[in-house]
């Protein structure tokens, strides 16, 4: 999701970049300015050859139990082609470090610290939580008439960004590179659930309800879907470790490298509308 929008973020700028994929030819399409390669992350005579000319690397992969090991190998593949600039997505402000709850926290903390310690010039980018995720399990709630329901409580703060602004950043920082070896805490609006709920009333004009649910139910619900086992590990370790850090930190960080104020909840909700509505039979 991030990787297409900066894909057409840097196309908008008139930029010339390579998409390296594990498999290039079910790519969707190329934007102006894009070509595409194999490379694979578990592969790294492919990265070799997939980096070899570049200049600059975007560091994204999914979450899983080998992330650290495939992002490490980017890493010493990006150094040995002479990449002079790697901006990673990372975990959320409140989820990477050693003693994280999370595996994804603690696998995030070793790369950015070989990141750091690399030599490569560097800029770490620390996204809060993606609006996009209300399109998933609360955008169905919402549409079947029910309440939004997840594992927090009602009036616990959390801050809110679009992957639009993620991926901003991020184009920004690989075309525009200003103040090397930087890590930024992205995050945007800072609502809890409870004011989610507002807000999509406001739009929908109808009432949408919160109701805070316990882990165990959470945990069941992600069961039920059949989930990989370690998806439902990383969905359950995060949400424990949201609930307990409380209230999550406010952080202008996104609004100075930008220039401009974040995209706002409410536009986020106008702009995706249609993902809460039921359909018409």
């Amino acid at each position: 999701m991030i990787g297409g929008y900066v894909a057409e973020e840097l196309s908008a700028v008139e930029a010339t970049f390579r998409m390296v994929l594990r498999q290039p030819e079910k790519a969707a399409g190329i934007p102006l300015g894009g070509s595409v390669c194999r490379g694979d992350l578990d592969d790294p005579a492919s990265l070799a050859t997939a980096f070899d000319g570049g200049t600059r690397l975007f560091l994204l992969s999914p979450h899983g139990p080998d992330m650290a090991a495939q992002q490490l190998a980017a890493i010493d593949a990006a150094k040995q082609a002479g990449i002079s600039h790697i901006v990673k997505i990372s975990g959320s402000p409140q989820a990477v470090g050693p003693d994280c709850l999370a595996s994804t926290g603690r696998q995030h903390y070793v790369v950015e610290q070989a990141l750091k310690a690399s030599g490569i010039g560097h800029t770490i980018l620390r996204p809060s939580f993606f609006m996009q995720n209300l399109l998933g399990k609360p955008a169905s709630f919402v549409r079947e008439g029910k309440p939004v329901m997840l594992p927090f409580d009602a009036q616990q703060k959390f801050t809110f960004v679009d992957v639009r602004d993620i991926a901003k950043t991020a184009a920004k920082a690989l075309v525009e590179p200003r103040g090397f070896n930087q890590t930024l805490q992205l995050v945007g609006s800072r609502l809890s659930f409870c004011e989610v709920a507002i807000v999509l009333s406001k739009f929908l004009g109808h009432p949408v309800g919160y109701r805070k649910i316990p882990q165990w139910l959470a945990s069941m619900v992600l069961r039920l879907q059949r989930e990989p086992v370690w998806l439902r590990r990383h969905q359950l370790e995060m949400a424990k470790v949201f609930a307990a850090q409380g209230h999550m930190p406010a952080s202008r960080d996104l609004a100075r490298f930008l220039g401009d104020t974040p995209i706002s909840l409410n536009r986020f909700v106008a702009d995706h509308l249609d993902a809460f509505v039921q359909p018409e039979a």
